[in-house]
């Protein structure tokens, strides 16, 4: 059996078997694990298929006694844009911050406007959690998938599993390198030239680029962004100026333990390269403890550095207070569900969605002081 859209392959055999008269009203199928045994895939596949009989109202499923066929006349109306398609599941990192808030409104009132209900999973950055989650939405019915997933070096395995076995997932803002499927995120690369422009037109020469070291190829995109900056000017680019061992913004690590290990870490940074007078940060949490070592050290900002980042940090009254990249979260949303959609009705092509990004211009940027 092909590796795409397994589930599929095996909703339309049983379907068409019964449609057909092969199996008869008050057949009782295979069970989960013959099926399993007899087209070599996984539990999940199996699952998702049977789901999916038994909302066209084909079978009917006990976990005691196992999966009957119904009459064929029972059949229900397919995906519609004015009936209910059913749920679709949504798993993120985190709630928290404006874009993140956004974000979530955004899936749930494109879900909705599509005849979907969205069950949302926080899984805080957990790998493991992240799996459970989605398992736990299969199990209460979800069709698929929008994700914006964990990234680590040793990538989720169950991920992995859920996408060879050709379950809809839609990657949002992140995805990883090698892995083929529907993602939407935005023009990391091109924000982070014109993040690095605008700090040369203030005079800034020496500007570093704060991130951290995983595997999402979106984060790798963004360094480009700095590298691809700098080949555009005359100005001379030191690999000293990128700082990848920052971890305040994975979930995780958010202890004041970790948070003071972050901020050590950037004083020194600071101490070491005086020359540096404007940092571009990859995460909206990276700024703040930025701020926090700069103050350590003596900074003021703008006039001694210049800090801007991705995404307004979320708990700002006063969103001009920092100069940041304002990504398309709304967009990002709808677009997400949008290409599900397009997979749960049989496209299965793996399509890549990037969008706009402005800069916002606020005041923790500003011209190099000559007293500095």
């Amino acid at each position: 059996m092909s590796k795409t859209l397994l589930y599929t392959q095996l909703y339309e055999s049983l379907r068409n078997q019964i449609l057909s008269g092969m199996l008869v009203e008050g057949s009782k199928l295979p069970t989960e694990h013959e099926l399993v045994e007899q087209f070599k895939i996984s539990r999940v596949t199996v699952n998702k298929a049977m789901g999916l009989l038994v909302d066209e109202g084909l079978i009917t499923r006990s976990p005691r006694n196992g999966s009957f066929v119904k009459a064929a006349g029972n059949l229900k109306k397919g995906f519609t844009m004015g009936g209910y398609n059913g749920l679709i599941g949504l798993i993120i990192s985190s709630y928290a911050g404006i874009s993140g808030g956004m974000f979530v409104d955004s899936v749930i009132n494109e879900a909705y406007q599509r005849g979907f209900s969205a069950m949302l999973g926080i899984y805080k950055d957990s790998p493991s959690m992240e799996a459970k989650y989605i398992d736990m939405q299969i199990k209460s019915g979800a069709k698929g998938f929008v994700i914006i997933p964990h990234v680590d070096e040793h990538y989720n395995r169950d991920m992995l599993r859920y996408l060879i076995d050709g379950f809809p997932i839609v990657f949002a803002d992140k995805y990883i390198d090698g892995i083929s499927a529907p993602y939407v995120g935005s023009k990391n690369e091109e924000a982070v030239i014109q993040a690095a422009n605008h700090l040369f037109e203030l005079g800034h020469t020496h500007i570093a680029f704060a991130t951290l070291s995983l595997g999402a190829t979106s984060l790798s995109e963004r360094e480009k962004g700095f590298l691809t900056a700098y080949a555009m000017t005359d100005f001379r680019y030191s690999p000293e100026h990128i700082i990848k061992d920052i971890e305040c913004t994975m979930s995780s690590y958010l202890t004041p333990e970790y948070k003071r290990k972050d901020v050590e870490r950037l004083k020194a940074f600071f101490t070491n390269h005086p020359e540096v007078t404007g940092l571009i940060c990859s995460y909206p949490s990276i700024l703040r403890t930025a701020e926090i070592a700069a103050a350590e050290v003596g900074y003021r900002i703008p006039y001694d550095i210049s800090l801007l980042c991705f995404d307004a940090p979320g708990d700002l009254l006063d969103q001009d207070q920092y100069t940041h990249i304002i990504q398309n979260w709304q967009g990002m949303a709808e677009h997400s569900v949008s290409m599900l959609c397009d997979v749960l009705n049989g496209d299965t092509s793996s399509n890549h969605i990037l969008l706009d990004t402005r800069l916002h211009i606020g005041r923790s940027t500003g011209p190099v002081s000559e007293n500095r």
